[in-house]
């Protein structure tokens, strides 16, 4: 019956445009020409991930960003101020190969989430594990998963419960299908790294209301903007504002302590 109900859910999948998934990594979420099938696996301290903050660099060629929210069984359209959880599946489509850097505390377990009885879209944080071991927390409900192929644009092998395949591997980053018996909470239970040193940024600028990136990493922050628990260290910066040039600099941020940038663009 699970296999047919899959059958069924992969026809639609179809007829809604919504065949999609990426390949994963720490920072970076690399997406394949086509749909790709995504899922950010960290919190951020500073800022909420937004689609804007996400996505606006990827070529969608007029293609909708979605995600399913299973409380309802309803696909949902992204606005560039929707906010982007840890674990919820994204589908995007991408004109061309585009790498997306994501800033995230991977020190911190995300948030878990209460997923019904049925399909769900969601993600993994950690280490790249096995479906047993990622799915621990739904281990008496769960009962087939599967993730999206980018590059062949094909889901790849479902995996059922009892049926675990030890080649199938769940990795972070990666969006997946699961299908639950009934309601449960989805946790990740691996083991997060220690936290390591970090200090505090604040950003201002001319003109106010600039907007900051930090490592190439959109924040969705406009200036003035305070970031805490930046990892100690040399940080490249970045700020834009329309009409203006944008503004380069690399700062050092020292352990328990503020680092403060002003800068002045000049007009384009």
């Amino acid at each position: 019956m699970y296999r047919f109900t899959t059958c069924c859910l992969l026809t639609c999948l179809i007829l809604i445009s919504c065949l999609i998934l990426p390949c994963a990594a720490d920072t970076n979420l690399t997406l394949q020409e086509g749909w790709n099938y995504i899922a950010v696996p960290f919190t951020h301290t500073n800022y909420q991930h937004t689609a804007f903050s996400l996505f606006s660099t990827v070529n969608t060629t007029g293609h909708s960003i979605l995600r399913y929210n299973s409380q309802t069984q309803v696909w949902e359209v992204l606005g560039p101020q929707s906010v982007v959880t840890p674990l919820e599946g994204i589908w995007i489509f991408a004109g061309q190969p585009t790498s997306i850097p994501v800033a995230g505390d991977n020190t911190e377990s995300p948030t878990p989430k209460k997923l019904p009885a049925g399909w769900n879209a969601i993600g993994f944080a950690g280490s790249a594990t096995g479906p047993a071991e990622a799915f621990s927390s739904l281990s008496d409900i769960w009962v087939l998963a599967m993730g999206w192929n980018s590059q062949t644009q094909q889901y790849d092998p479902s995996v059922f419960t009892g049926d675990l395949r030890e080649s199938q591997v769940i990795i972070p980053g990666k969006g997946y299908w699961i299908y639950l018996g009934s309601p449960g909470d989805y946790t990740i239970n691996q083991p997060l790294e220690p936290a390591p040193p970090s200090g505090n940024l604040t950003i201002s600028s001319y003109p106010v209301g600039s907007l900051a990136y930090i490592d190439g990493v959109n924040t969705g922050v406009f200036t003035f903007a305070q970031f805490n628990n930046i990892a100690q260290g040399i940080h490249t910066i970045r700020v834009t504002s329309d009409g203006f040039r944008d503004y380069m600099a690399t700062v050092t941020i020292n352990a328990n302590q503020t680092t403060n940038l002003f800068v002045s663009l000049s007009e384009s």
